[in-house]
């Protein structure tokens, strides 16, 4: 008794979802949102279905491209299915509208690491690095980070 009722409410999440999505495309744009980003929350946190729950959050940025809410939703997506490429251009364009110091920091520290350990750029990593240092210029993990990785190559990084 207990699956099928579980069953039945995955079910009407999906229809709900599925109706949200639906519409979404055929209204006025701060109401698409509305419908885009409700069907991508039941996608991701109801039903799992990330594919899914992606498009959903990807048309929300196709109508504001700096919209919190998707970013989020896309950078746990991407963290959860190691998707490092994209979640990387998530953290960089999370920094890059993130106000609150800290935060911006954090999504800087954690674009460059993945730029060196997962997708093995370190080119990348040290422009994150020198990013990070154009907004908290005495930043002592950047600086260590580019010293790091400028001995790699033979050269020190000019900041």
């Amino acid at each position: 008794m207990r699956s099928k009722r579980l069953s039945q409410a995955l079910f009407e999440f999906e229809v709900a979802a599925l109706a949200f999505a639906n519409l979404a495309g055929s209204q006025e744009s701060s109401t698409s949102h509305e419908l885009y980003l409700r069907a991508g929350n039941l996608y991701f946190k109801k039903l799992h279905k990330l594919k899914e729950a992606e498009e959903c959050y990807q048309k929300i940025l196709h109508l504001d491209k700096e919209d919190r809410d998707a970013l989020s939703a896309l950078d746990a997506i991407y963290k959860e299915t190691e998707d490092f490429s994209n979640r990387l251009g998530i953290l960089l364009t999370r920094a890059q509208i993130e106000s609150e110091p800290a935060k911006r920091g954090a999504f800087f520290v954690e674009g460059a690491a993945i730029a060196e350990e997962n997708l093995r750029d370190k080119k990348r990593a040290k422009e994150i690095w020198q990013s990070f240092l154009e907004t908290e210029e005495e930043d002592m993990r950047a600086l260590g980070a580019l010293v790091r990785l400028s001995e790699g190559s033979g050269r020190v990084a000019r900041c």
